[in-house]
C-alpha cells in the first residue's frame, strides 16, 4: 500500500468512527447541536442559543408547572377535542394565555379544514381577558402545500389581533400517513414557506416539534437564523432540551377549571 493510499484509508476509518458515534447518540435520543452561543446572545452564524434552565429549575406549584429560575406564563392549547369551554372559569384559574387550533390538513385526503370551535374559542378567550395565539396542524408534503396552509390561516384570521404567534404544527400522524416519508429538506422548506407568509402578514411565526422530529428532520439552526421561535412538546417534569425554547408543552393531560376534558399545558418563557 502506498503512502497516499494509507492516508485515504485512515480518513475513511475516521469518518466511519464519526458516523458510528453519531448513530449511537441518535439511538439514545440525544439532540445533536454541536455548537452553542452564550445564553441570550443573537446568532450570527447558525449556532443554537443554549437552554438557560436546568433540571432543577422547574417544579409544580398549586398543580401547575412553574419555572423557578426565570419569569414564565402558564397557558393551554385547545381544539374541538376539549368541547365547549367556559372561558371565564379558565381566566379565573392560573392560566394566562391560550393557543387555539385554527384548523388542520386532513391526514387522509389532505383537505384543509377549520377547527369547529376555533372562532368560539378565540372570542371566548379574548373576552375573558386571556392572551391568544393560534396553531395550524400541518400535513404539508411540499412548499406549495405549506404556502396554501398559511394563506388558509390568514384568510380565516382576517386581520384578527393575536398576542401570541401563529404556529406551524407539523406532525407525522402515522407511519402510513401522507407525510410519513417527507425528508428533512422538504420539511424545513415547508416550515420556511409557511412562516414567510405568516410574517409578511404581520404575525409572529413559530414552529412546533418534539425531540424525535428535532433529531431526525428539523434544522433548528436554520429556523433560528430565520428568526422563528420554538415550541417544544416534551411530556416530562423538567425541560432538558439543550437549546433555548420559547414555549414548552409539558403535559397533554392537564386539568383546568372550565374545561371538562384533559388539556395540553404550556409554559411560555419571558427572556430578557
Amino acid at each position: 500500500m502506498t503512502k497516499q493510499q494509507e492516508v485515504v484509508v485512515n480518513k475513511i476509518k475516521k469518518t466511519a468512527l464519526i458516523v458510528a458515534a453519531t448513530l449511537m447518540l441518535l439511538a439514545t435520543g440525544v439532540v445533536l447541536a454541536a455548537t452553542y452561543l452564550p445564553a441570550d446572545q443573537p446568532s450570527a452564524d447558525g449556532c443554537l442559543i443554549p437552554n438557560p434552565y436546568g433540571p432543577d429549575d422547574f417544579t409544580y406549584q398549586d398543580g401547575y408547572m412553574t419555572c423557578l429560575a426565570g419569569e414564565s406564563w402558564l397557558g393551554i392549547d385547545v381544539s374541538h377535542h376539549q368541547g365547549k369551554i367556559r372561558w371565564n372559569e379558565v381566566a379565573n384559574s392560573e392560566v394566562q394565555f391560550a393557543m387555539i387550533r385554527l384548523g388542520h390538513r386532513a391526514v387522509s385526503d389532505g383537505v384543509l379544514r377549520l377547527d369547529s370551535y376555533w372562532e368560539e374559542n378565540y372570542a371566548g378567550a379574548r373576552d375573558a381577558g386571556l392572551q391568544v395565539g393560534v396553531y395550524f396542524y400541518s400535513q404539508a408534503i411540499s412548499v406549495r402545500e405549506a404556502r396554501q396552509e398559511a394563506r388558509f390561516v390568514l384568510n380565516a384570521l382576517n386581520g384578527r389581533h393575536l398576542d401570541f404567534p401563529v404556529v406551524f404544527d407539523w406532525e407525522v400522524y402515522s407511519d402510513s400517513g401522507r407525510n410519513a416519508h417527507v425528508d428533512a429538506d422538504t420539511l424545513n422548506a415547508c416550515a420556511i414557506a409557511f412562516c414567510e407568509e405568516i410574517a409578511k402578514a404581520g404575525y409572529e411565526p413559530m414552529v412546533y416539534f418534539n425531540l424525535d422530529l428535532a433529531n431526525r428532520l428539523w434544522d433548528l439552526e436554520l429556523m433560528q437564523q430565520q428568526g422563528y421561535s420554538f415550541w417544544l412538546a416534551m411530556y416530562r417534569d423538567t425541560m432538558d432540551c439543550p437549546n433555548r425554547i420559547d414555549m414548552w408543552q409539558y403535559t397533554e393531560s392537564g386539568r383546568v377549571d372550565g374545561i371538562d376534558a384533559p388539556v395540553d399545558m404550556n409554559l411560555y418563557f419571558l427572556y430578557e
